[in-house]
């Protein structure tokens, strides 16, 4: 039997929602772009997806082009809703214990606001005040109380200690990728989604950013990130692999596996 078509049938086995463990439950999501001004349904960019992240676990997500990596990272981040103006998906999806389509706005904004930090491939940071400056506006906005020693220490890990003081304009590219993760990650979040957070870097400012993640996880934040290369794969706990809208692998790449599928 193909791969694949052995991938969807076991899909379909209900996920037992483990919401004392998991950070992170995706059950059976299956997902179509709209097309053309009929808005008719186009082709299925996800089929079916299941899988569960604890507390703790670094995975990459990977896939070619079209795959439909983004797009789970999308639903992930409640960026794209069960019906939006692009995209329909059915399926449930859990974060920190929480089925995100069945509370109210207003609930799922304030869980989403202290456990959930969202990294774009594009800074979010205003290059016209200082890094510092950038990550206290974070925080205020987030409701989330400031602690200067947590962040300077976090910079540290960065290596960015040097130019919390600096607008954000003046910093080299690796720099600001790295200002950038300092903003996601200073609230302290349960889990953070990050898409592409090296894409802009050379491959040893890839390895170095990758190695400082690692340091994140192992303090116990989950850390969920699409990428399409190599670089700094072996800091990963887990790679889920999409191909066609397919969750086609499932590798763990440290530690024990954990089951895809809960019967």
């Amino acid at each position: 039997m193909d791969h694949r078509m052995r991938r969807r049938s076991e899909s379909h086995i209900p996920i037992q929602p483990d919401l004392s463990s998991n950070v992170v439950q995706i059950e059976n999501i299956t997902a179509n772009y709209y097309e053309g001004e009929a808005h008719l349904l186009g082709r299925a960019v996800l089929q079916n997806v299941s899988f569960a992240i604890p507390q703790g676990q670094f995975v990459g997500v990977r896939g070619q082009s079209a795959s439909g990596k983004s797009t789970i990272l999308r639903i992930m981040e409640n960026i794209l809703k069960p019906k939006s103006d692009e995209l329909t998906y059915s399926g449930k999806v859990y974060i920190c214990g929480q089925d995100i389509n069945t509370m109210t706005a207003h609930r799922r904004d304030d869980m989403y606001r202290r456990n959930v930090g969202i990294g774009f491939q594009k800074t979010e940071l205003d290059l016209d005040r200082a890094v510092g400056a950038n990550i206290v506006s974070i925080l205020q906005s987030l409701g989330q109380p400031l602690d200067k020693k947590y962040i300077v220490d976090l910079a540290s890990t960065f290596g960015i200690c040097d130019v919390l003081h600096k607008e954000a304009r003046t910093l080299s590219g690796g720099q600001i990728a790295r200002a950038g993760l300092l903003s996601v990650l200073a609230s302290r979040p349960k889990v953070a989604f990050l898409d592409e957070p090296t894409g802009a870097l050379a491959t040893e400012g890839r390895e170095e950013v990758m190695g400082m993640l690692r340091t994140i996880v192992d303090s116990g934040t989950s850390i969920v990130m699409v990428s399409h290369d190599d670089a700094g794969r072996h800091y990963w706990d887990r790679e889920l692999t999409l191909a066609d809208g397919v969750l086609v692998q499932d590798a763990m790449l440290r530690g024990q596996q954990t089951p895809l599928i809960s019967a």
